[in-house]
């Protein structure tokens, strides 16, 4: 099974490096989960798999915002002076 949850969490100071803390969060994961897998890469891939993540993310959380407060997003304006608005599915 595939789980997208924060299953460990070691909050420390502001210069705390990330690549130290791996093997205690995945020793405190494997006490409640079955650990099948670790990837292992580069240091740039990791940091830029982490940073993707982190923007989609937020991404889902403004658009979350957007439906829970019944914003309209605006977008830029074409040449034409049209703004385009985009419209994401409801679910019901």
């Amino acid at each position: 099974m595939k789980t997208n949850c924060v299953t460990a969490v070691e909050i420390l100071d502001q210069h705390a490096g990330d690549t130290l803390q791996l093997p205690s969060l995945v020793q405190q994961t494997a006490r409640g989960f079955t650990v099948r897998e670790v990837r292992s890469k580069t240091d740039a891939a990791q940091k830029n798999e982490v940073l993707c993540k982190l923007i989609a993310y937020n991404l889902s959380c403004l658009v979350h915002a957007i439906y829970e407060l019944g914003i309209v997003p605006e977008f830029w304006q074409d040449e034409d002076g049209e703004r385009e608005i985009i419209w994401f599915p409801v679910r019901c």
